[in-house]
């Protein structure tokens, strides 16, 4: 069952669409309720079961978006690079995105325990 906030934010995402406008999902989401951090990452709100189910129950099935999506790339002329890359993405057919780490941008843990780490682990001859 969808939470308050994504249902607020899929009405957001609908008239936002259906006017034409060009907010952000991530301005959609800021004013449905969520925090700045969550807005930063639209993807999951959209991924997560409830705005799914949600969507699914307005008939925004993930066929109708197929269809949808194969009918604007037959009826559009020219540059269709936008809705292909959409529909490769949706295809899961790019791989995954890769991230350089620079030295010391990694959180790492150290556990330091006190006494002699080798104590009682050496053989006596």
């Amino acid at each position: 069952m969808a939470t308050k906030k994504q249902k607020k934010f899929v009405r957001g995402v609908f008239k936002n669409v259906g006017r034409g406008e060009k907010k952000s999902l991530g301005k959609i989401a800021r004013e449905s309720g969520y925090s700045e951090g969550s807005s930063e990452q639209p993807g999951r709100i959209i991924r997560a079961k409830g705005t799914r189910d949600l969507a699914n129950k307005l008939g925004i099935t993930e066929q109708f978006l197929l269809t949808c999506l194969k009918e604007d790339i037959k009826a559009k002329k020219g540059d269709r690079g936008r809705e292909l890359d959409m529909g490769f993405k949706i295809h899961g057919s790019y791989a995954p995105e890769k991230h350089e780490i620079e030295p010391g941008e990694l959180p790492i843990k150290v556990i330091i325990e006190k006494g002699d780490p080798t104590k009682g682990t050496r053989k006596k001859s």
